[in-house]
């Protein structure tokens, strides 16, 4: 066993050596082919029709724009912390997809989904780190849980910085082992049924903010939506 695993891990190493040794022979012509894949932008901006495209881009662009102000300010309400921080979550993700993302009509930001999971994070890690008492105006207050509502802002704005950090590596990590393959094994049934799940705990995670009421469980708690 132990031979067959040194083996194994000899052939990974030649098959990197051999890689990094064919790389010292690329020329001007597999340097650009090589940037193109991992740059997707390189390959279209020299086609792309200023004259027919670049105003109904920008149209749409201005749109959308205006569409996910009020979204950002809720996904930052959600998360519990300053809802400023929502829009900005809007400004890096479009302009680091713009070089790197391969679809014309996508747009990246935050989501309601990803949103109740960083803010039940930033709610579990922040127990007993810098609690303050905020009046009922501050963003805690309106929109989160009674043990969120003692939680300083800027606290949890860095543990919610700290995750993203975190899991963008992860992410990186995964892109280079191509594990996204294993999207392959989900079945639509199960898509669908996350989804619409998703959509009924973003609707009762906000009855607080939406009705005033208080004293409410925590939806990220074990049959928090029923209770």
């Amino acid at each position: 066993m132990e031979r067959r695993l040194f083996q194994t891990n000899l052939s990974i190493v030649r098959k990197i050596v051999y890689q990094l040794n064919l790389v010292r022979t690329w020329k001007r012509v597999e340097w650009m082919h090589f940037w193109r894949r991992r740059i997707p932008l390189l390959s279209w901006l020299p086609t792309y029709d200023w004259r027919e495209d670049f105003l109904k881009d920008v149209i749409n662009g201005i749109m959308i724009s205006i569409l996910y102000i009020p979204q950002g300010l809720a996904y930052g309400m959600m998360v519990g912390i300053p809802p400023i921080y929502g829009i900005y979550t809007g400004i890096v993700g479009p302009l680091v997809y713009t070089f790197l993302g391969t679809s014309h009509q996508a747009s990246t930001g935050a989501y309601a989904i990803i949103s109740l999971m960083v803010g039940s994070v930033v709610e579990q890690a922040s127990n007993g780190v810098n609690k303050l008492d905020f009046n009922t105006n501050s963003t805690p207050a309106l929109c989160c849980s009674e043990r969120m509502r003692n939680v300083d802002p800027m606290e949890a704005v860095k543990i919610s910085s700290l995750l993203a950090f975190y899991v963008g590596i992860i992410q990186v990590v995964l892109g280079l082992l191509n594990a996204g393959l294993l999207a392959v094994w989900l079945s639509d049934q199960l898509v669908e049924g996350l989804t619409s799940g998703a959509a009924v705990h973003v609707l009762f995670s906000q009855l607080k903010s939406m009705t005033g009421m208080r004293n409410l469980p925590r939806t990220s708690d074990n049959f928090g939506i029923i209770k």
